[in-house]
């Protein structure tokens, strides 16, 4: 389809501008080159718009968990999306001379500094879009306007005089492409919340695009990239510029009213059920408390506290029974908020499951120390570490996320677990540095978050080590939930079969699905059987959870499931290409978990509504 006249006469008309400038540049008597120092901050603060670049979206982990919003399909379709809209601007110019690069860089700092607000009060939209949706309008939302810009100044530097005097002008192109392989996340602290990152960078966006002096005089007004028009950044009065920074500080200061996680956000109670939420290691951890629905007639206070990291549920207790039930027994005796949430029950039964480790059945003639030892790998929100101490386990915690932590004895009662040792780090690097073969009787393994599990705890060196740690007559307890159908379940549960000779799976639902919630029970040794006994009145206590515990213990029997062919397929001659072995094959399961985080978000959202988890 051919071009129109006018648009074919203004391409001709800005060569022939561009030819101009370019001659008029020569034939100007070549001033004094910066010296290397002046080169070298000037080449350092060019490079400014492509720090942070992938910060905003991180924004979204949230809203939809980190997998999936890094994911390479809803970013390949958003950039497809701002590529056709910034062609057609080139293809269609509605104005006569392009944005010089102070412009550019302030329209990238100021959507930088209302990008958190902006994705706060459009969070529950976002959701209703459905996962892959969401996203794509998410980064289009977050990153539109200020890409544009930014490839609107890296076009423009092309032909910037300015530039040319500095670095080839293709330098600043092969940097922006190098930061989609390596993020150019400069003095990035992933603790600190977005907008920490996201205000201070475009107010120095701001400020250099304002105040930064011209290494070149422009050409006169014919020179493209540099036009000398009297409203122009460069040529504004120190009062206009100044004026021009204030409102930057305003528009960072008025968005960080609107946001709840930013330095200057109000620090009134929030009214939207959040009792704490603080950015940390493995994302957003928070606490909050939501009212469930009643049935027609019902009555009796149902809420719920629980304890979140990104769109994932840890853990959680109904608070709302447990003050019911302690105010009709005990009166005001006992109702108060320790006991409230010391008696609460649990809203998952997955963690009761758990406690089987201590229902097998195990040989006599291997003795092993008193008291019993456990291990707990992912502590979330405490039940199965309060339940074991109770039973007088002497526990080791590895926590990899301090927040959790600190959350979980905060709100959650963990400090009524006196746990020997709380150790705040990757458990795979913790596992490496141990010396001690058959110390733990119990290790309970749940570290499943966000739809999936970092698979490097599940490679097979990892496990080995476990096993290393683990008894003679010693039980893991493994929490998997996922569909048994899909390859990375398949990886997952072969390696654990390569490893632990002896394994049975119970279900947290008595209800067949695709997509199961399991605790597995494994033994290291061929000859330690996995028997195990009927619960009796000591296994049912006082507290955490005491009615669920009593119905699950009761039962778990009939939730047991059929995990037979992973152990053939892990004896089998082909079992070895099952296996996670190295870093290659935790990429593999990652990347297949995709599926399995799609299935999960959904779960989430009939857990608790949009609202929810549009606050965190």
């Amino acid at each position: 389809m051919a071009l129109s006249p006018t648009i074919d006469k203004e391409r001709v008309r800005r060569r022939e501008t561009d030819r101009m400038a370019q001659a008029e540049s020569r034939a100007q008597p070549k001033g004094r080159p910066p010296s290397a120092a002046i080169r070298g901050l000037a080449i350092c603060t060019a490079t400014l718009p492509l720090w942070y670049n992938n910060t905003p979206y991180a924004i979204l982990n949230p809203l939809f968990s980190s997998a999936p919003t890094t994911a390479i399909p809803p970013r390949v379709v958003a950039y497809m999306v701002l590529f056709t809209v910034f062609l057609a601007t080139r293809v269609f110019p509605v104005t006569q001379s392009d944005a010089s690069w102070r412009t550019c860089w302030l329209v990238i700092a100021l959507w930088k500094l209302v990008s958190p607000a902006l994705l706060e009060a459009t969070a529950e939209s976002l959701l209703r879009l459905g996962l892959e949706h969401g996203i794509i309008a998410g980064r289009i939302l977050l990153g539109g306007l200020s890409t544009l810009a930014i490839w609107t100044w890296l076009l423009n530097s092309l032909t910037c005089i300015e530039r040319s005097r500095l670095f080839p002008p293709y330098v600043l192109l092969a940097l922006y492409a190098g930061s989609f392989v390596s993020h150019l996340e400069i003095f990035s602290f992933t603790t600190l919340p977005e907008c920490y990152t996201l205000h201070v960078h475009g107010l120095l966006l701001a400020a250099v695009a304002l105040f930064a002096p011209c290494l070149e005089h422009p050409v006169q007004a014919r020179g493209r990239p540099h036009s000398n028009h009297p409203f122009a950044i460069m040529n504004a009065s120190a009062s206009t510029k100044t004026a021009t920074l204030t409102l930057a500080l305003l528009v960072a200061f008025v968005a960080s009213r609107m946001s709840r996680h930013c330095p200057l956000s109000p620090a009134e109670p929030d009214s939207t059920g959040i009792l704490a939420s603080r950015k940390s290691v493995t994302g957003w951890i928070s606490v909050g408390e939501h009212t469930m629905p009643q049935a027609d007639g019902a009555r009796g206070d149902m809420t719920m506290r629980y304890l979140r990291a990104d769109h994932s549920l840890l853990g959680g207790l109904w608070i709302g029974p447990s003050r019911d039930t302690l105010a009709s027994k005990h009166g005001a005796q006992l109702n108060n908020e320790r006991a409230v949430v010391r008696y609460a029950e649990s809203i998952y039964s997955t963690f009761i499951l758990q406690e089987l480790v201590r229902l097998v059945i195990r040989p006599a003639e291997l003795p092993h120390a008193a008291p019993e030892q456990g291990l707990i790998i992912g502590l979330g929100a405490g039940l199965s570490a309060r339940a074991l101490a109770q039973h007088g386990v002497n526990l080791t915690v590895v926590e990899i996320d301090p927040v959790v932590y600190d959350f979980a004895v905060e709100y959650f009662a963990v400090d009524d677990a006196a746990m020997g040792e709380v150790v705040l780090e990757d458990a795979v690097a913790w596992a490496g540095r141990q010396d001690r073969p058959g110390h733990f009787d119990y290790i309970v393994h749940d570290v499943f978050t966000g739809g999936a599990v970092p698979a490097s705890l599940f490679r097979l060196d990892f496990l080995q080590q476990l096993s290393t740690l683990l008894h003679p007559t010693g039980v893991l307890a493994l929490n998997f939930a996922g569909d048994f159908n899909a390859v990375s379940s398949t990886m997952i549960l072969t390696t654990v079969h390569r490893v632990f000779p002896r394994c049975r799976a119970f279900s947290d639902s008595e209800t067949s699905s695709a997509y199961s919630n399991i605790v597995i029970l494994c033994t290291k040794d061929w000859y330690v059987g996995l028997e195990l006994r009927d619960p009796v009145q000591a296994d049912f206590l006082p507290y955490p959870s005491p009615a669920i515990r009593e119905q699950v213990l009761s039962r778990f029997r009939s939730r047991e499931v059929d995990i037979a062919r992973f152990k053939r397929k892990a004896d089998s001659v082909e079992g070895g290409a099952w296996l996670i072995r190295t870093d290659g094959d935790v990429r593999k399961v990652e990347r297949e978990q995709l599926q399995d985080v799609g299935v999960h978000w959904t779960v989430m959202r009939d857990v608790l509504p949009e609202k929810v988890w549009a606050r965190w």
